[in-house]
């Protein structure tokens, strides 16, 4: 079986961006971004960080910017949500959003920002670290995006119940802006 354009970066990009994460997010919070020391090398742009990483078998440097929310009584991951230009067949970000495993995925997930219709996508692949769901963020959605400080990512847990997760978007124009310049080496 044959993997459609963009798919092997994908998966081996999944890999490096959560190792750099793991390293460079820990703390918890809910409602919050998890706050992190700052390695060298880390961009912050309000409640969004900035990496940039060398994918495995790559001399090319691939940057992104993420944002982890934890739940606060148990330091569980309850969202990760990263952005970068993953593929080089489009010309807009990705967003890529990572529920915890146990999330019943037929229903997918939305992006609800203001009283503007919620942005929809469908999970498209569970790793151990949680069930994956991409968007492609074209200039309308990220202008929706840039012109609200938070927006609310909407999974059902196991047990089919809406669960909203509040994801900050304090920054996140001005880290994806960052992302269209070479990576300093």
């Amino acid at each position: 079986m044959t993997m459609p354009a963009g798919w092997i970066v994908r998966y081996a990009l999944a890999g490096l961006v959560w190792a750099a994460i793991g390293i460079w997010a820990d703390g918890a919070h809910a409602a919050e971004p998890v706050p992190a020391l700052q390695p060298a090398g880390v961009e912050v742009y309000g409640d969004w960080k900035k990496i940039c990483e060398a994918p495995p078998g790559s001399n090319e440097r691939v940057c992104f910017v993420f944002q982890k929310v934890n739940f606060t009584e148990t330091n569980s991951m309850l969202l990760q949500a990263v952005v970068g230009f993953f593929r080089s067949d489009l010309p807009d970000p990705v967003l890529i959003l990572t529920a915890p495993l146990g999330t019943f995925l037929p229903p997918g997930l939305d992006v609800r920002v203001g009283s503007v219709e919620p942005m929809h996508t469908h999970f498209e692949v569970c790793m151990a670290i949680g069930c994956q769901a991409s968007l492609r963020l074209d200039s309308d959605k990220l202008a929706i995006l840039s012109s609200h400080e938070q927006a609310e990512i909407v999974v059902r847990n196991g047990a089919k119940k809406q669960v909203s997760i509040p994801l900050s978007l304090k920054g996140l124009d001005k880290g994806v802006a960052s992302l269209k310049t070479k990576p300093k080496d």
